[in-house]
C-alpha cells in the first residue's frame, strides 16, 4: 500500500509539472512580441494578412491599396507598422488651415506598432513636404 501511495504522488506531481509547462507555453505563444512581415510575393498571391482586429498590415506594394498597418523603419532603425489613419496627420477645417498645413514643414512623430496594432515598439517620425 505505501508503495501505491508513493506511485500515486508521483503521478501527482508529474501530472502538475505538465500542466505548468502547457501554461508556460501558451503564455509565451500569446505574448509574442515578434514582428511578422509577410514577404511581397505572399501578399500578392494571398492579400495582406489581417490581425485579431480585423487590420491588415504588410508593405506597401505599388499598385495595390495600402494596409492599415503599413511597414516602416523607425527611430533606431526599428522597423514596424505605422497606422494609416495615424500618419495621416492633422485633417483641416478650412481652406485656409489646409493651405497652412500644406505649407508645414514640420515633423511630428506617430508610434510604430508590431502586427497586432496595439503594441508600441518605437516611433516614426513623419516631415510634411519635406525638400528631397
Amino acid at each position: 500500500m505505501p508503495k501505491l501511495i508513493k506511485n500515486k504522488r508521483i503521478l501527482v506531481f508529474l501530472l502538475i509539472i505538465f500542466i505548468l509547462i502547457i501554461v508556460v507555453i501558451y503564455c509565451y505563444r500569446t505574448t509574442n512580441n515578434e514582428l511578422i512581415v509577410p514577404t511581397e510575393e505572399e501578399v500578392v498571391l494571398n492579400g495582406y494578412p489581417e490581425n485579431e482586429n480585423g487590420e491588415t498590415y504588410g508593405p506597401a506594394i505599388e499598385n495595390m491599396f495600402p494596409p492599415d498597418l503599413m511597414l516602416a523603419i523607425g527611430e533606431d532603425n526599428i522597423q514596424g507598422y505605422v497606422k494609416l489613419s495615424e500618419s495621416a496627420g492633422k485633417v483641416a477645417e478650412s481652406p485656409e488651415e489646409a493651405e497652412a498645413l500644406n505649407k508645414s514643414t514640420k515633423a511630428y512623430s506617430v508610434p510604430l506598432y508590431l502586427q497586432d496594432g496595439k503594441t508600441v515598439i518605437g516611433k516614426f517620425i513623419l516631415v510634411p513636404n519635406a525638400k528631397r
